[in-house]
């Protein structure tokens, strides 16, 4: 692939693509960034923007499961709780086990 051009673009959403089906998840019909994993009744939800997965799961287990599958096919920089995301900010309360996206 070479940065910068469209089809590197273009063939890094098909390897991308690739990965997740070999992994076992769908894209959402709404927004090709976005996909999701159910395994034993517990969800994966994932976006992804350029060459950042932003992604989340109930438990923390599960985040590193993910996370692990991944690594195995990529050699991936896990930066740990994001406050921002694409100009957002992310707010989390974890007591109420919600997230809120805010500009």
């Amino acid at each position: 692939m070479i940065y910068g051009t469209m089809q590197g673009a273009h063939d890094w959403y098909e390897t991308l693509t690739n990965t997740y089906n070999k992994l076992g998840y769908t894209t959402s019909r709404a927004d090709l960034c976005v996909r999701y994993k159910k395994e034993d009744g517990r969800y994966t939800l994932t976006n992804t923007y350029m060459d950042d997965v932003f992604g989340a799961s109930k438990t923390d287990g599960e985040v590193q499961k993910r996370k692990d599958e991944m690594g195995q096919e990529w050699e991936i920089k896990d930066v740990e709780e994001s406050d921002y995301f694409l100009g957002m900010q992310v707010q989390r309360d974890i007591d109420k086990g919600t997230i809120q996206l805010t500009q």
